[in-house]
């Protein structure tokens, strides 16, 4: 049995994301300040940052800034803070359901678990009407089928470990096509200049139809 998502975005651009804590951020502009972050902590992207700072959401956190000079992170424990002039800045925004900005593009999020607590293991129906709430949601076939069908995106997959390691994964050319091929799933190419992963881990899947729990579509 194949199931070709773990957790996902679409550019708008498609975005999975997997990750340990519930927020979601998006990109401002910085102005100069001097108002002084909650912690600095190194890191090797505004991404990175906003995941460091999504996995300390209880304790606090919740906005982050990138200095690309000294490969930074400022993590802020308000919405509206402040970083200094020039400063890549990410703030957390309404709902994981919204669209996101990451590296000047935007992304529609298909996929997002965090919390652990909802369960993933839907039957069909579910997974072609999608299911969720507005932390953890998958938002369905369908609808994926409608944002990819006629028109390929740029996929991008992030994970987040327990040790705070991020790993990204882009694909060009993502397409899922209609119910009549219970959506198979494809892709043009695994994009490893923008991943950092060492192989493409949606190989294996890559022209096959979905399947669920209670519906093999690949046996």
């Amino acid at each position: 049995m194949s199931r070709f998502l773990l957790a996902v975005g679409f550019s708008l651009c498609l975005l999975i994301t997997v990750v340990s804590a519930e927020n979601v951020f998006f990109t401002d502009e910085a102005t100069q300040t001097t108002s002084t972050p909650t912690t600095v902590a190194s890191g090797g992207s505004l991404t990175e940052c906003a995941l460091k700072c999504k996995l300390q959401f209880l304790k606090g956190c919740s906005a982050a800034g990138f200095v690309p000079g000294t490969q930074q992170c400022l993590l802020a424990d308000t919405t509206n803070a402040d970083f200094p002039g020039g400063v890549a800045v990410r703030k957390q925004a309404a709902s994981t359901q919204d669209p996101v900005q990451i590296e000047g593009r935007t992304f529609k999020i298909i996929q997002h678990r965090s919390k652990g607590v909802l369960s993933f293991g839907r039957g069909w129906t579910e997974y072609e009407d999608g299911f969720g709430d507005e932390t953890d949601f998958w938002i369905g076939l369908r609808k994926m089928h409608q944002l990819t069908g006629s028109s390929p995106k740029l996929l991008r997959v992030e994970a987040v470990t327990w040790s705070d390691e991020l790993y990204v994964c882009e694909y060009s050319g993502f397409t899922v096509a209609d119910a009549s091929t219970n959506y198979t799933m494809t892709y043009t190419s695994y994009l490893s200049g923008s991943s950092n992963t060492t192989s493409d881990s949606l190989a294996d899947n890559k022209g096959r139809q979905f399947s669920t729990i209670d519906r093999d579509n690949n046996q």
